[in-house]
């Protein structure tokens, strides 16, 4: 059984979209200059991160004062999508710079303005998702997709497609270049996708080592499901053994959200669920890190095989 986790570089604070839709900050790990946070949900560049903190700094009242004017303006075009968070960035940054000099307020203004007026045909995509929001499921539960030539080997891709058009209501269709939103596959060093469809193209990261069930796991979040052990309820069903996590490891297991992200019962046997043993993250290897409260017989975790009945259950929820 594998766990999809990409080896932190570093690690970095970065806002993320929370199951409810509340923005807070997590801690999220750098590998190649992208941003995960529980261990293969992709955030975004670190450029991106650096952008959408000045926002979120903004929004919760810091200021602007050591955020460089680029930043600022780059940090428009990552919450292009979302007008009323455009306006409101626009408001506070005006009223935090009149109370600043109003050499660096004239120039300032005038990027928001010449943003705010001007085509931005380079903007950059919204970062992180939730998992509830009509925005984020795929319309008429179809998801376009590509394969790019760097997978090296499509039929793990292939394979895990059709058990989910086997296994669910969702169909995934050959993009043809006419839709707006869709999936490109490619490969790259770990296994990796971002939660829901986050607009325009995004990625599901199918690396050398990733299984058919790597890629099932990974479809998951693209269409819309966290981890299992990342629940509100998890510490009632799992105890973590964070004395045998390494630091930069520990966020993979912090819980997000509330309530309002679990769907129907706590599920052992979700192919969503981080397994009992993960060496890479251990500091004793031969010790787990996940440890089921039920007992006699203890369930099996962490499986990599299909989709069990409860992710199909909670598909049909979110695509009813």
């Amino acid at each position: 059984m594998s766990c999809e986790c990409i080896t932190p570089e570093r690690l970095i604070v970065t806002p993320f979209r929370q199951p409810t839709g509340e923005i807070a900050l997590v801690t999220g790990a750098i590998a190649s200059d992208r941003v995960y946070v529980e261990g293969d949900i992709l955030v975004g560049t670190v450029d991106e991160i650096m952008f959408a903190k000045a926002f979120f700094g903004l929004q919760t009242g810091a200021s602007v004062a050591d955020v460089p004017i680029d930043v600022l303006e780059a940090s428009l075009r990552v919450f292009s999508s979302l007008p009323l968070a455009r306006f409101a960035l626009h408001r506070r940054m005006l009223g935090k710079l009149d109370r600043k000099d109003k050499s660096e307020l004239g120039s300032v203004a005038k990027i928001i303005d010449d943003y705010l007026h001007g085509d931005r045909s380079d903007e950059v995509r919204p970062f992180g998702g939730v998992i509830v929001g009509s925005q984020y499921r795929w319309p008429n539960k179809t998801v376009p997709y590509l394969i790019d030539g760097t997978v090296s080997d499509p039929s793990v891709v292939t394979g895990a497609i059709d058990h989910w058009t086997s296994n669910t209501s969702l169909q995934f269709v050959n993009w043809d270049g006419s839709a707006t939103d869709y999936v490109l596959f490619t490969g790259g060093n770990e296994c990796s996708s971002s939660i829901g469809r986050q607009g325009g193209k995004q990625l599901i990261t199918i690396g050398n080592n990733c299984s058919k069930g790597n890629a099932i796991h990974e479809i998951g979040h693209t269409v819309g499901l966290y981890h299992e052990q990342n629940r509100s309820d998890r510490d009632v069903y799992v105890d973590v053994e964070w004395s045998n996590i390494k630091d930069n490891y520990k966020g993979n297991y912090t819980k997000y959200g509330n309530l309002g992200m679990d769907v129907d019962r706590y599920d052992y046997g979700s192919i969503m669920h981080y397994p009992k043993f993960a060496p890479d993250q251990a500091i004793d290897p031969g010790q787990p890190v996940l440890v089921p409260t039920l007992t006699d017989p203890e369930p099996p975790i962490g499986q990599r095989v299909a989709l069990s009945a409860g992710d199909i259950s909670a598909v049909a929820y979110m695509y009813p």
